[in-house]
């Protein structure tokens, strides 16, 4: 350390200078990054403490703000979907007992026309009893006694004549008719039951003196002609 200071003392006043600058400017670099490096003071410290804590609350606070409306829309939409559901449950049960009410009452209704249908034949063949054949007396001698019977479901023309109009039917029926004349022995004879608007189930048959000679059936017309 002397052999320093002598050599010091033996510069020049120029030279001490210079070093005396060089040696204060290598002190102050040195010094200037610890001064840097100085722990923060304790308010300054609190604050940053505090900011860094509040920036990292504030996604969790968002995150969990944001899945609470998620869970509370995602609930409500399951309580309308199910309330919706049994609604709609509901509404199919009750359409389909109306169906089947429906069902039942058509049922009833069909066997209603049905008993109905059967009573109206009964008071027509009655009728046909109290009546009587309908007889035409035939024009000459030698005779043979002929019964025509039609029968039909639906409305019919019913036309009946022999070859010497002895016979001579013209009319409309519905349900069973029968008629009955004494026509020649020798004469031909026709008799047919249509409706060429409708189908149903018409049905005629001609008996000579009791035995039957011909018949025919058919939905919409239903002739015999010999």
């Amino acid at each position: 350390m002397l052999d320093i200071w002598e050599w010091y003392k033996a510069r020049g006043r120029v030279v001490q200078v210079l070093i005396a600058g060089l040696v204060f400017l290598i002190v102050l670099i040195t010094l200037i990054p610890a001064a840097g490096q100085e722990a923060p003071s304790e308010p300054e410290a609190k604050k940053r403490a505090d900011k860094e804590q509040a920036e990292s609350q504030v996604p969790t606070e968002v995150t969990e703000e944001v899945t609470r409306e998620v869970t509370r829309e995602v609930t409500v939409n399951e309580g309308l979907g199910k309330a919706g559901e049994e609604a709609l449950r509901q509404d199919l049960e009750r359409a389909e007992q109306a169906a089947a009410d429906a069902e039942a009452q058509n049922e009833d209704l069909e066997a209603r026309v049905s008993d109905l249908q059967a009573q109206i034949d009964e008071l027509e063949d009655n009728q046909l009893q109290a009546q009587g054949p309908i007889q035409q007396q035939p024009s000459g001698t030698g005779t043979k006694h002929v019964t025509v019977k039609v029968s039909s479901n639906i409305p019919v023309d019913v036309l009946i004549w022999d070859d010497n109009f002895d016979a001579d039917i013209s009319e409309e029926i519905t349900g069973k008719q029968t008629y009955e004349f004494d026509i020649a022995k020798n004469s031909g004879l026709l008799a047919e039951a249509s409706n060429l608007d409708q189908a149903g189930n018409i049905y005629v048959g001609v008996y000579e003196d009791g035995q039957l000679v011909a018949e025919d059936r058919d939905p919409q017309y239903a002739q015999i002609s010999y």
